[in-house]
C-alpha cells in the first residue's frame, strides 16, 4: 500500500510539473510577442531529468526500508527455523549416542557371557550304581554298596548334587535318602531327598561340597511308616 501511494504521488508530481512547464512556455511565448526583451527559456529536459532523478530517489528511499525490513524479517525467520532444526538434530544425535552406548554395553555383556559360557566346563557325573530297599523308620546304610570319591579329582568344581531314583512302597508314607561317609558314618549336609510317590521319581538334592581327601560314600534310606523305601539308581552331579 505504501509503495502504491508513493507511486501515485510521483505521478501527480510529474503531471503537475508538465502542466506547470507548459503554462510557463505559453506565457513566455505570449510575452515575447508583446515585449522587446528576450524570452526566458525553460529547460524542460533538465527539469524533467531532475524530477525523474528525484522520483527514482524517492522510490529507492521508499523501497530501502521495506527491503531492509523484509530482509530482517526473513533473516530472523530463517535463523529461528535453523536454530530449531539444529536443536532437533542435536537431540537426535544425543539419543543416537545413548542408543549406541547401550548397544555397545549390551554387546560387551553378551560377549562376556558368551566367553564365560564357552570357557566354563560342563558338569561331570559320578555314577554310584546303588540300588536296594530298606523299611526302617530310622536311617540305615545300604549294605555292601560304597564308592570312594576324592574331590581333588575334580579341580575347580563349585558344587555337587545327589540325584536318585526313589519310591515308597505302594505310596504309603514318605521315603528318604541321603549321602553318607561309610568310613565314619558322617552324613553329607544338604544331600537329603524325599518322595511320597509309589512310582520311581527322579530327585535332586541341594548343592553340597565334599571334604578333602579320598573317602568311601554310600546311601542311607528310611521311611515314615515302615513301608519300604526303594532306590533304583543314584549318581552325583559335579558342577563347575
Amino acid at each position: 500500500m505504501l509503495r502504491l501511494a508513493l507511486i501515485a504521488i510521483v505521478f501527480v508530481i510529474i503531471i503537475g510539473s508538465i502542466v506547470f512547464a507548459s503554462r510557463a512556455f505559453l506565457l513566455n511565448k505570449s510575452t515575447s510577442d508583446s515585449a522587446q526583451t528576450a524570452p526566458r527559456e525553460v529547460p524542460l529536459s533538465t527539469e524533467s531529468g531532475q524530477l525523474t532523478n528525484q522520483v527514482h530517489d524517492l522510490i529507492e528511499q521508499s523501497q530501502k526500508p521495506l527491503q531492509v525490513e523484509t530482509q530482517q524479517t526473513l533473516t530472523s525467520t530463517q535463523v529461528a527455523d535453523l536454530t530449531s532444526r539444529i536443536k532437533i538434530l542435536e537431540t537426535t544425535i544425543t539419543d543416537l549416542r545413548a542408543q549406541l552406548r547401550t548397544l555397545q554395553t549390551t554387546n560387551q555383556s553378551s560377549t562376556t557371557t558368551t566367553t564365560s559360557t564357552t570357557t566354563s566346563n560342563p558338569p561331570s557325573y559320578i555314577p554310584l550304581n546303588f540300588n536296594g530297599q530298606l523299611s526302617g523308620m530310622s536311617y540305615a546304610t545300604l549294605p555292601n554298596q560304597s564308592l570312594t570319591i576324592n574331590p581333588a579329582d575334580y579341580p575347580g568344581y563349585s558344587s555337587m548334587v545327589l540325584i536318585v531314583q526313589l519310591q515308597v512302597y505302594q505310596g504309603n508314607g514318605t521315603a528318604y535318602a541321603q549321602l553318607v561317609n561309610t568310613a565314619n558314618n558322617n552324613v553329607v549336609p544338604g544331600s537329603e531327598v524325599s518322595t511320597g510317590n509309589y512310582e520311581f521319581t527322579q530327585l535332586a538334592s541341594s548343592s553340597f561340597n565334599l571334604p578333602a581327601g579320598s573317602q568311601p560314600y554310600g546311601i542311607q534310606l528310611k521311611t515314615t511308616t515302615g513301608y519300604s523305601a526303594i532306590i533304583q539308581s543314584a549318581m552325583i552331579k559335579v558342577n563347575f
